[in-house]
């Protein structure tokens, strides 16, 4: 019993030790515009960062939840959407092994300790976010059509990008003044009446969409927490 008890007691303080190691902000070497924020406490932050001028900073949050470490390996949890990337931890920095498109083999470099971004918290859950998708498919049984190419949302400095293929496939970016175009997510699409259904083959994670008349409304989006409508722009 004391044996079990100590060796319970040393695998606590081990992982109290490597949360507390990683805490502060961590920067890709590339200097990409992405960063991720952990406190000693197992929350992480990933933050789509640019500048877009001397004194204006765009921060946008795509990822919010939770790490564990095992061995070498952070896992992270998105809190509110649920899936999952991995870092390994070398030689002070984070490699990634398993994450969206436009992180894969990345590496954040240690900056700096760091505050803790705020985040703004959102009442969302699976029952939620599935019991919104029922209603939206009870309401509009008769299918919308779905045209294939290029979906955007209203936002003029920055805004997301969705591209359905006549294939079935898909690719999503975040887009910053027309300049900096970010893969956050892509994989296949398939539809199941009103709703659209995204699979990312990096994360292995599903994300969803409401069909509407020349327009998808997120449920959720990676990066988005809100629901953002995007309309439909034609074929490039």
């Amino acid at each position: 019993m004391r044996c079990t008890l100590l060796t319970m007691a040393i695998l606590t303080s081990n992982m109290l030790f490597a949360q507390l190691q990683l805490s502060g902000l961590y920067s890709l070497s590339d200097d990409s515009y992405c960063d991720i924020y952990f406190t000693n406490t197992g929350r992480y932050c990933i933050m789509l960062s640019a500048h877009l001028s001397d004194d204006i900073l765009l921060d946008v949050p795509l990822s919010d939840g939770t790490y564990s470490i095992l061995d070498n390996d952070i896992i992270l949890t998105d809190k509110y959407l649920h899936y999952k990337m991995q870092l390994e931890y070398k030689n002070n920095e984070l490699h990634v092994k398993e994450a969206f498109r436009f992180l894969q083999n990345k590496v954040f470099e240690f900056r700096r300790l760091s505050d803790f971004p705020f985040i703004e918290s959102y009442n969302i859950s699976d029952f939620i976010l599935q019991q919104e998708r029922n209603i939206y498919t009870s309401q509009y049984q008769s299918a919308f059509s779905l045209k294939a190419g290029q979906y955007r949302n209203a936002g003029q400095i920055s805004y997301f990008s969705l591209n359905l293929s006549p294939m079935g496939f898909y690719t999503l970016q975040y887009i910053i003044e027309d300049i900096i175009y970010l893969i956050l997510s892509d994989g296949t699409w398939s539809r199941n009446g009103n709703e659209l259904i995204l699979y990312d083959t990096e994360v292995e994670h599903n994300f969803y969409m409401h069909i509407g008349k020349n327009k998808l409304i997120s449920k959720l989006l990676p990066g988005d927490y809100e629901g953002i409508t995007l309309y439909y722009k034609g074929t490039k």
